[in-house]
């Protein structure tokens, strides 16, 4: 997802590694992301699909005319393991 653009909205969960193009993938629906990296985001703070990086996530609300998808909270902030 990108918040950039309606084709690619919303978010249907966070993957959990990366794929090839039609490749298969676990992604994420609900629950609780552990051992990813969360550095550039602020713990306690929301989280929202970026405009700027497709797949990326961000602790920054896009503004408008961009579309706005919160993903959730990060807990904690740290690197990935």
């Amino acid at each position: 997802a990108k918040a950039d653009s309606a084709l690619t909205m919303p978010a249907a969960g966070v993957a959990l590694e990366s794929a090839s193009a039609g490749g298969f993938f676990r992604v994420l629906i609900s629950g609780l992301l552990t051992n990813a990296s969360t550095s550039g985001l602020t713990a306690g703070g929301a989280v929202y699909v970026s405009e700027v990086t497709a797949g990326r996530m961000t602790k920054t609300m896009p503004a408008f005319p961009n579309l706005q998808q919160r993903l959730g909270t990060a807990i904690d902030v740290r690197r990935s393991r």
